[in-house]
């Protein structure tokens, strides 16, 4: 038996073996960029495969399988390993193993698992909560990545954990969290103070790159952007009430039946505000929409997410990335449809030479086409100066925009766009 078969099976190890080689790239001071930095990360992630609970100690196998009660006992009785500490030749902390267990283990027989609870435990009989393993990652690095569990990352924040920790190769977990398409770590971590401007050691800041992330990604980035700006949420799904501000989770604002562009929570608050509002306030006339025919193609490359088409690329695994939920073509049958909120892009680049076309779909893509100039004529041009004039850039440096309004599809010929009011960027 070699002594790589030999140390993978001690007790303690779980299945884990740093080679000579990475223990010499670990060992190099500072955070590793460039070609040694991808090496590294290859050889961690093809080990981390490896992981085996059955060569943990029964501490921390309590730790990875949420019993509360086990650790509990253990630490009461004296019996458990010193909490500061940590196992394997990667030196994972307990915290960690706790993060990497509730992202693994699913119980279907009933047990009594608590992977919070044992965090809280862990954490109370002086466990550090930000210990890093031998690759800087710390318990809430896993937690905001990979598979996220951001329940448990709620209890790291409370009790202390940096979500601007950098690892070995200087990224923070909002590096991962952009890879991974995990948006919803992303609002977590904004709301807890991440950093957009680190850089890791190749020099990139998720502020320099969320644009090409993905629009669900780049729709939460600019929603924090717009907060810190002073701005209020201004996002459709998420409206409050025009009046006194209440949410969908406190009431039920309803858009306003004429402009549908303004929301209320109440008659009341409609009322009040009808002197301010009624100077605007329109129906969906000339004025403020725009009919045009759409124009249908089939070509399922039209439509794949340029940001999922790359993690694919870069081969990063579907079991630690979020998906794009939304199907990738067009579907067979159009409907009918009202009050669609959707996204319409425009190249500048073909505009420019006075062709080219602007691509339409709404957020589950049941529904995408293009207007062209050569049938629309006029209303194309309309259009364009609404995106031109109100939207924002598809990304920056780049010759196109996009926006988001809303629109009524009448049947498969005709779809009108309110252009009275562009959105705040959506999620798609």
């Amino acid at each position: 038996m070699t002594n790589e078969e030999t140390r993978r099976k001690e007790a303690g190890s779980w299945g884990l073996w740093f080679s000579p080689e990475m223990r010499r790239l670990v060992s190099e001071p500072g955070y590793l960029n460039g070609e040694k930095g991808r090496r590294l990360q290859s050889l961690f992630t093809s080990e981390s495969l490896n992981l085996n609970p059955g060569y943990g100690s029964n501490f921390a196998k309590a730790c990875f399988y949420g019993d509360a009660d086990w650790v509990k006992r253990a630490i009461e009785a004296g019996i458990a390993p010193d909490v500061t500490g940590c196992e394997s030749d990667l030196r994972i902390g307990y915290t960690s193993f706790v993060v990497l267990g509730a992202q693994r283990t699913e119980w279907d027989d009933g047990a009594a698992v608590n992977h919070g609870e044992v965090l809280k435990v862990l954490i109370g009989k002086g466990c550090p909560v930000d210990l890093p393993d031998l690759m800087g990652y710390t318990a809430f690095t896993h937690s905001a990545t990979n598979r996220p569990r951001l329940d448990l990352a709620e209890i790291l924040v409370r009790h202390g954990a940096n979500v601007n920790h950098r690892n070995k190769f200087g990224a923070v977990a909002l590096h991962g969290c952009l890879l991974q398409n995990h948006w919803k770590s992303i609002d977590f971590l904004l709301g807890h103070g991440a950093d957009m401007n680190i850089r890791d050691a190749d020099g990139t800041s998720p502020a320099e790159s969320y644009t090409t992330a993905g629009p669900q990604i780049v729709a939460v980035v600019r929603k924090w952007e717009r907060k810190a700006n002073g701005e209020g949420e201004a996002s459709l799904e998420s409206k409050s009430c025009h009046v006194c501000g209440k949410t969908s989770k406190e009431a039920k604002p309803k858009l306003c039946s004429t402009c549908r562009l303004v929301s209320y929570c109440s008659a009341e608050c409609q009322n009040e505000d009808w002197g301010a509002h009624k100077r605007k306030c329109k129906s969906a006339d000339r004025d403020v929409s725009i009919t045009l025919k759409p124009t249908y193609d089939t070509d399922p490359d039209q439509y794949a997410s340029p940001a999922e088409m790359t993690r694919q690329r870069l081969a990063i695994p579907e079991s630690v990335r979020t998906p794009d939920p939304r199907p990738q073509q067009q579907p067979a049958r159009i409907e009918n449809a009202s009050h669609m909120t959707i996204k319409v892009q425009l190249s500048l680049g073909l505009e420019a030479l006075g062709s080219g076309t602007i691509l339409v779909y709404n957020r589950k893509r049941t529904f995408i086409c293009h207007i062209t100039r050569e049938i629309n004529g006029e209303a194309f041009d309309r259009l364009t100066e609404v995106i031109k004039e109100k939207g924002v850039p598809l990304k920056p440096g780049g010759a196109g925009m996009k926006a988001y309004l809303q629109a009524d599809l009448e049947d498969r010929n005709r779809l009108v766009v309110r252009a009275g009011e562009v959105l705040a960027e959506q999620p798609f």
